[in-house]
C-alpha cells in the first residue's frame, strides 16, 4: 500500500513539473478592415487574417494558442491590452507572433525630434486635439507597440506588421498598381490615415527621419538586446497595398510559407524578407512596388522559422470539402486510388448539364492548386453535358502526381453563375495580366471565399470530390 501511494505522488510530481515546463506558445492577429471612422474602410482585411491563421498553423500553432481580433473588436485598448495579457502568458524560450493589417498613420508627439511618431490605427480612431494641435485619438503609438514588446518575457517575438509608416502619397482612393497584378486585381489602397493637420513627413536629413516608422530606426540599433525580430510592409517613404484580394505585403508572406513547405525547407526571417520583396516586385507595378523592412534582434533574424506541415485535412481541404459536401453530388472519380510521384492522373466527370467548370486540388501539405481551367487551355471554362475525361478533353494537358506523399484531395465544381477561379489564382504574369509561362495558379485565399460566396449563391450548384494517395 505504501509502494503504492509513493508510486502516485511520484506520478504526481512529474505531472506537475511537465506541467510547468509546458511550452505556452502565443499568437495575436489583429486586422482591421472597417473602422469607426467613415469613408477609411480598406479591402481584403478578412482575407488577411485568414492568411495570417493559415501561416500560424504551418508553425505548429493551435486553435488555442491563437487569439484574433478584427474590426470592431480591434479598438486601441483591446489591443494594447491583448499584447499585455495573452502574448504576455508566453515563457521566455516560448514563441510568440504578432500580426497586424490595417491602417498607418502619423501624430504630434512633442518628444520627437521633428514632433511626430507613427502609430497603427485601431478601429476606434478618430480626430482630436492634443497640445491645440489636431492628432488621432484611437491609435497605438509607435513608443507604446515597441515598449509593450519589449516588456514581454519571451525572447522569440516575431511581429509581421502591413500598413503604411510615411503617408507621402496616402489617399483613401484606390490606385492603379498596374495590370502586372495580383490574382487578377489591377487597383490597390494604400494602408495609412491621412487627416487634416497631420504632422508633415520628416525629411531624410532630419534628425528624426530615422524614428518614423512602427519600429523605429533608433529602437533597432539596440538590435542585439531586443527580444523581437519585426517584418514591416514598407520602407518609410512608401505605402503598402490592400486589394480586394489581400494585401500585397501578406500575399507575399502566405505564399513565402507556401514555399518553404513545399520545399520541406525552413527560412530565416532575412530569407523570407527577400522572398516576400520579390514577390512585390513581381506583382506590382514599379511605381508602387514597396519594399519590406526587417528590424529587431540581430540573432533571430538569421534562425530558421520552424514549420509544421500540416495534416491532410487542414485549414483548405476541410473548407473544401465541407463546401463540395454542401451541394448536390457530381460525378467525379479518379483512375486509380494510388499514384507514385510522377505518374499521371486521369479523371473522369459526368456533367449532367452545361455550367462553369472548376477542379481544384489541395495536396498532403494543404496547398491547393487550380487544375482547371488553366494556362494551357485556350478556351472558357463553360463546358456543355456529357462525359469529360480529364485532361483529355480539356486541352490535353497532363498533371502528373508530385510529392508531398500523403493523401491528396480533387474537388470539381459545376455552377450556372460565372466562376472562374484562374482569375483568383496567384501565379507568373506579364504586363497585360497575362500568365507568362505554362504553369497551373496557386488557389489563393479570394479564391476559395469566391468559391463559397458563388456556390452558395448558385442554386443549380453541384460538386464532386476524390481522394488518391500518393507514394
Amino acid at each position: 500500500m505504501a509502494t503504492s501511494l509513493r508510486t502516485i505522488l511520484i506520478a504526481l510530481g512529474f505531472l506537475l513539473v511537465t506541467d510547468c515546463v509546458k511550452a505556452t506558445e502565443r499568437a495575436l492577429v489583429v486586422g482591421v478592415g472597417h473602422y469607426a471612422q467613415p469613408g477609411i474602410d480598406l479591402p481584403g482585411i478578412d482575407l488577411d487574417v485568414d492568411m495570417a491563421k493559415k501561416m500560424l498553423k504551418l508553425q505548429g500553432f493551435q486553435d488555442s494558442e491563437i487569439k484574433v481580433m478584427t474590426n470592431e473588436q480591434a479598438t486601441a485598448d483591446n489591443v494594447k491590452l491583448a499584447i499585455h495579457d495573452w502574448l504576455g502568458e508566453a515563457k521566455s524560450g516560448d514563441r510568440v507572433v504578432l500580426f497586424y493589417s490595417g491602417h498607418g498613420t502619423r501624430v504630434p508627439d512633442a518628444k520627437s525630434p521633428d514632433g511626430a511618431q507613427s502609430a497603427l490605427v485601431a478601429y476606434d480612431a478618430h480626430p482630436a486635439y492634443m497640445d491645440g494641435r489636431p492628432t488621432l485619438a484611437g491609435v497605438v503609438l509607435s513608443s507604446e507597440f515597441v515598449s509593450a514588446l519589449k516588456s514581454l518575457a519571451s525572447k522569440k517575438v516575431y511581429v509581421y506588421v502591413d500598413a503604411c509608416h510615411s503617408g507621402g502619397l496616402a489617399t483613401d482612393k484606390a490606385l492603379k498598381i498596374g495590370t502586372r497584378n495580383i490574382a487578377g486585381i489591377e487597383s490597390g489602397v494604400p494602408k495609412f490615415f491621412a487627416y487634416p493637420g497631420m504632422p508633415a513627413m520628416p525629411t531624410s536629413n532630419s534628425k528624426g527621419y530615422r524614428a518614423v516608422s512602427v519600429i523605429p530606426e533608433t529602437d533597432a540599433d539596440q538590435s542585439s538586446n531586443l527580444n523581437f525580430v519585426a517584418m514591416l510592409a514598407a520602407e518609410k517613404d512608401e505605402f503598402a497595398m490592400a486589394t480586394t484580394k489581400g494585401s500585397a505585403f501578406t500575399l507575399g508572406l502566405s505564399t513565402s510559407f507556401d514555399k518553404a513547405i513545399e520545399d520541406a525547407r525552413p527560412v530565416t526571417p532575412v530569407e523570407m524578407t527577400a522572398n516576400v520583396a520579390t514577390f512585390i516586385r513581381n506583382n506590382i507595378s514599379e511605381a508602387h512596388v514597396h519594399h519590406p523592412v526587417l528590424r529587431g534582434n540581430t540573432a533571430l533574424k538569421g534562425l530558421p522559422i520552424s514549420f509544421t506541415a500540416p495534416e491532410a485535412d487542414g485549414q483548405t481541404w476541410q473548407s473544401m470539402l465541407q463546401l463540395a459536401g454542401s451541394l448536390p453530388k457530381l460525378e467525379f472519380s479518379a483512375d486509380r486510388q494510388e499514384y507514385k510521384a510522377g505518374e499521371r492522373v486521369k479523371y473522369e466527370l459526368t456533367v449532367p448539364r452545361e455550367g462553369y467548370l472548376n477542379i481544384v486540388t489541395i495536396d498532403a501539405n494543404d496547398q491547393a492548386t487550380l487544375l482547371f481551367p488553366n494556362p494551357f487551355y485556350k478556351g472558357n471554362n463553360y463546358v456543355k453535358a456529357g462525359k469529360l475525361n480529364v485532361p483529355v478533353d480539356l486541352g490535353g494537358f497532363a498533371f502528373e502526381a508530385a510529392a508531398p506523399r500523403g493523401k491528396t484531395l480533387t474537388v470539381a465544381f459545376l455552377t450556372d453563375k460565372n466562376l472562374n477561379l484562374l482569375e483568383e489564382s496567384i501565379g507568373s504574369r506579364d504586363a497585360n495580366g497575362k500568365w507568362i509561362s505554362n504553369q497551373f495558379g496557386t488557389l489563393s485565399a479570394s479564391g476559395s471565399n469566391r468559391a463559397v460566396v458563388v456556390t452558395k449563391g448558385d442554386d443549380f450548384s453541384l460538386a464532386g470530390s476524390v481522394e488518391f494517395e500518393v507514394k
